[in-house]
């Protein structure tokens, strides 16, 4: 009893909170009320509770079964959207360890960029967040202690990491206004006023518009075309992989002079577009996106926009540890599935130029309807490039990730065909490497709102 009052003491549970593993027995108590109240007292536990839970998975009492994998799944989305709290305590230690040691205790992908930047090995850091913060807070004020600033490790179309991660350069920038929320970062990074006159008459002119606000006759040097909107970065841990659910609604949008801002439509709707080019990300393969979120211009023009508030749908990804392992010269040919997905590793190529090529075959899998006696098969979606790229990782016989592309996917009723070739570099010394083994890794995610909050943004010149 001393070892597990220890071990709950320094989970922060205290001496009066049972041991996870005597609350998973109590799952299967004769009594409903005791069931429940188990199964509660785990919840509430979160993290702590999630070894006793994993391992009562296969329980053979299918009530309790049930009733731990939904404990699971709550707790696991639960700390998805929970910010990870990193301390940082260094007098005079080396830049390099500083930052090791906080990616590994933050268990994300934190890297010096370049790595063999001279500065960096002659640095030394004084910082002490003064006890566990949360994580973009520890970031901002290793970067101030540091002279350094951070960049979204996001790939656009290449393999070789799985997930995705920060870099930290050399330099110090400015952040624009900044609202902070659980692992979210939401960043203004600029504040935008044209106007335009139509020099020439076209019959109509064409969205998107708010709701409300319908298409409008052009007509030749009298049209005025205004446009009025704020360029708003929302950032996540390096942990996670974010995704927009719908456009972010303004709540509040109120300038110095008590004018609102926000268009007069239903629920605070507003014409927002997302933005696909330029290095802006929108998809679930990235840990940042940036959106435009349009306003009105007011008659008179302030010199603030005293509040900008609103919220923003999401659903924010993660990988799960463990991943499954496929040795390539033993498993070409056999299929592999993980929850949702089935993998088959076809066997390995090598083109005319000697560049080594793997084939796969990816089905996704519904085990709700394959439950289902007498449903139906549900048609195979296409599985693009984008929605397995961090979930597949490929190394070499020495275990270091390659770096690989899409050349090529085809759909069918079996599910996606897809060809993967190497970015190999002919001065490379491991250029002649092949692709030894295949790692799957399953994922979890949850949809969360996430809500921003500016004060005092300065208005552009009139």
């Amino acid at each position: 009893m001393g070892m597990t009052w220890a071990i709950l003491t320094v989970l922060g549970l205290g001496p009066n909170v049972e041991d996870p593993a005597a609350l998973v027995e109590r799952l299967g108590a004769a009594r409903y009320q005791e069931r429940q109240k188990a199964a509660q007292d785990l919840l509430e536990l979160g993290k702590s509770a999630l070894p006793a839970l994993i391992a009562a998975k296969d329980r053979r009492d299918a009530e309790v079964q049930n009733m731990v994998h939904g404990l699971i799944d709550a707790i696991e989305k639960r700390l998805l959207v929970e910010p990870t709290m990193v301390a940082i305590e260094a007098r005079d230690r080396p830049l390099i360890e500083v930052v090791r040691d906080l990616a590994a205790r933050s268990e994300m992908s934190v890297q010096l960029f370049p790595e063999n930047f001279p500065a960096f090995a002659e640095r030394k850091v004084t910082l002490d967040t003064g006890g566990p913060v949360p994580f973009w807070t520890a970031m901002s004020k290793l970067c101030q202690s540091a002279s350094l600033q951070y960049q979204a490790l996001n790939d656009s179309g290449m393999g070789g990491h799985v997930g995705s991660g920060l870099r930290l350069l050399q330099g110090q920038s400015e952040l624009g206004p900044t609202s902070d929320q659980g692992p979210f970062r939401c960043v203004l990074a600029s504040i935008h006023h044209h106007r335009d006159r139509a020099l020439t008459g076209r019959p109509m002119s064409f969205g998107p518009f708010p709701k409300g606000v319908g298409p409008r006759p052009i007509v030749a040097g009298q049209s005025m075309n205004e446009q009025f909107y704020v360029q708003m970065q929302i950032s996540t841990e390096p942990r996670l992989l974010l995704a927009m659910v719908g456009p972010p609604k303004l709540v509040e949008a109120v300038d110095d002079l008590g004018q609102s801002l926000l268009f007069d439509t239903p629920n605070g709707a507003t014409d927002t577009r997302y933005a696909g080019y330029s290095g802006m990300v929108w998809s679930t393969n990235s840990s940042m996106t940036q959106v435009q979120i349009n306003m009105r211009y007011p008659a008179q023009t302030g010199k603030l926009i005293k509040r900008l508030r609103g919220k923003a749908d999401v659903t924010v990804t993660a990988l799960r540890p463990g991943p499954i392992t496929l040795q390539i010269a033993e498993s070409a040919g056999r299929p592999v599935r993980c929850s949702d997905l089935s993998v088959q590793v076809h066997e390995p190529k090598q083109d005319r130029d000697g560049t080594p090529s793997l084939e796969f075959s990816l089905k996704p899998l519904d085990p709700a309807n394959e439950n289902a006696p007498g449903q139906p098969p549900m048609p195979t979606p296409f599985i693009g490039p984008e929605s397995y790229r961090h979930r597949l990782e490929i190394v070499d016989a020495q275990g270091r990730p390659m770096t690989w592309y899409a050349q090529s996917a085809q759909s069918g009723p079996d599910g996606t065909r897809m060809t993967v070739r190497f970015n190999l570099n002919p001065n490379d010394p491991r250029a002649n490497l092949k692709p030894a083994e295949v790692r799957l890794y399953d994922i979890h995610r949850a949809q969360t709102e996430v809500a921003f909050d500016f004060q005092d943004i300065p208005m552009p010149l009139p």
